[in-house]
């Protein structure tokens, strides 16, 4: 019995998100580039995996965990096969007005730390089975 219990605690651990836009952030000027568009895929599987646009990330160490009533933040340093670093934060913004602001999911390259990726998402929803 036991053994279903930590599946289905897993299961539900395993999250999507629905990017429906994207911007780059220059980091070091403080400027964002032009919004665009998307329908990315992103997929947070416990605190192990990280998946965007088919791209997998492993989860090396949970840096930031937040949490209060309006607000949820994680974030993750992480490595991809090539043993890329990469830091990935995942920010809940419950009442912000902008429904496209509520959910982010930031991402830059550890080796160039100023090129930062926001992807705008829709209300995350547990991963299906």
């Amino acid at each position: 019995m036991l053994l279903v219990i930590m599946a289905v605690t897993a299961m539900a651990q395993k999250i999507n998100y629905q990017a429906v836009a994207t911007c780059p952030r220059n980091m070091q000027t403080q400027d964002y580039g032009k919004v665009a568009a998307s329908d990315i895929k992103i997929v947070k599987d416990s605190d192990a995996v990280i998946t965007i646009d088919g791209r997998q990330y492993t989860v090396v160490s949970k840096d930031r965990d937040i949490k209060s009533d309006s607000i949820e933040s994680y974030q993750y340093t992480t490595k991809d096969a090539f043993d890329g670093q990469y830091i990935i934060t995942f920010n809940h913004d419950y009442y912000n007005p902008v429904e496209l602001m509520k959910y982010q999911v930031i991402f830059f390259d550890a080796n160039h730390p100023y090129d930062w990726t926001y992807y705008f998402c829709r209300k995350p929803k547990p991963a299906d089975k």
